[in-house]
């Protein structure tokens, strides 16, 4: 189908339809990804449960610092998952469907976007209960953490605890834009995709460095973002923000740079991709 067709018939009635639209494709590719979701997280659940029925055995703090491991697996679940997005509408012949669907090609790269976050917080929570189990047990730190972790106020561990989830979360939907954008972008060479990814990642993340010094130059007048961090002396142990902070000129940069990926996305769905 050629590219004008297919504008034209996304003009006519893309616009009128596009959440009923969104809908449809969040849940096709939530059914897409749903094997490995659940596959990793029945892992995850055996894992944390195996962990539980360790505290008595390990020393304290051990099954505890284990308890986060799948934190560390989740991003090259996130990698792979962004790629096959996009690789296995191609495989299965579906991408001829969805190129021709009357839907505006930001609501494509948005249905697939928020599933695969969907997929990787809900991993990411079911890893953090993990953890918080542990912890309720009261067996889950050695006693001189256990000390330390009485004298921090309550409001100041939520409040690091938000701000440590938040910048993971934050750099796992990083990850996915750049990998979707590249994902998506491998597809207009009709061979050696591999290397066509491999130069689009070369590029998306070259547009973001050159971005993040766009923002530290042009937008150092920002105010930057402190950082909680946990300070134990004399007094005992409380939670300093006046200590470490953040340029937040690179960040927006940063930021301005994911939108574009994303734009760029959208545009190459609609105007671009063709079925090869």
């Amino acid at each position: 189908m050629s590219t004008s067709v297919r504008d034209s018939a996304r003009t006519r009635s893309g616009r009128a339809s596009w959440p009923q639209a969104f809908g449809r494709l969040y849940r096709k590719d939530l059914e897409m990804m749903q094997f490995s979701v659940v596959l990793l997280g029945l892992l995850i659940v055996a894992w944390e449960i195996f962990l539980l029925t360790r505290l008595p055995v390990w020393p304290p703090g051990v099954p505890l610092a284990l308890s986060v491991l799948p934190l560390t697996v989740l991003p090259v679940w996130l990698i792979w998952d962004a790629v096959q997005s996009y690789r296995a509408e191609w495989q299965t012949g579906t991408v001829f469907f969805l190129l021709a669907a009357p839907v505006p090609g930001w609501v494509i790269a948005a249905a697939k976007l928020v599933a695969l976050m969907t997929g990787f917080t809900a991993l990411a929570l079911l890893t953090a209960g993990g953890g918080l189990a542990i912890l309720a047990t009261g067996r889950g730190l050695p006693p001189a953490a256990a000390d330390l972790w009485q004298e921090v106020p309550q409001q100041s561990l939520v409040w690091m605890a938000s701000v440590g989830a938040l910048i993971y979360w934050l750099c796992g939907l990083g990850t996915a834009v750049v990998f979707q954008a590249a994902s998506a972008a491998s597809h207009l060479a009709f061979r050696w995709r591999f290397p066509a990814l491999v130069a689009a990642l070369v590029v998306a993340w070259w547009l973001l460095w050159r971005l993040g010094g766009v923002g530290h130059y042009l937008l150092g007048w920002l105010p930057d973002l402190p950082v909680p961090v946990l300070q134990v002396g004399p007094d005992g142990a409380r939670v300093i923000t006046d200590a470490i902070f953040l340029d937040s000129g690179p960040i927006v940069g940063w930021l301005a740079g994911l939108v574009l990926l994303f734009g760029v996305t959208g545009w190459l769905l609609q105007h671009v991709l063709e079925v090869a």
